[in-house]
């Protein structure tokens, strides 16, 4: 049991790592594309680029202190570290979606996605409600 507690909390760190070297490039991709419309809603303008920079900035150290503080936590399951973790990323890319859009309506949809992301306890238990084809 400890070997399988293991492999999933190395997964889920590896995971995370490589979510956050995906984030980092997209910002880097993002920062040489300035003033580029990409699949019609979403421009790399100025102030996109500025709130992207820092998201991506604040996301690395947000997301390490989560990792090490759960993981001392004593209370925490694989599950709602899977779970905590998921959300967390959706909410950086949702974050990282809404600074980009340049249409009202994707940026009222990525806030959305922020909302029930920040949700996650609730994320944990959302396969209850869901009714099985």
């Amino acid at each position: 049991m400890i070997i399988i507690y293991l492999i999933i909390s190395l997964l889920i760190g590896t995971l995370i790592s490589l979510f956050l070297v995906v984030q980092t490039a997209f910002t880097v991709y993002a920062c040489m594309h300035y003033n580029e419309t990409t699949a019609n809603y979403f421009t790399f303008d100025s102030l996109g680029l500025i709130m992207l920079i820092t998201a991506s900035i604040i996301s690395i150290p947000s997301v390490f202190h989560s990792y090490v503080y759960i993981e001392e936590s004593e209370e925490a399951t694989p599950r709602s570290r899977a779970t905590y973790f998921g959300a967390l990323s959706l909410l950086i890319t949702a974050v990282s979606a809404a600074y980009l859009a340049n249409h009202i309506a994707v940026v009222w949809i990525f806030t959305e996605i922020t909302t029930l992301s920040g949700r996650w306890k609730a994320l944990g238990s959302m396969y209850l409600f869901v009714p099985l084809a």
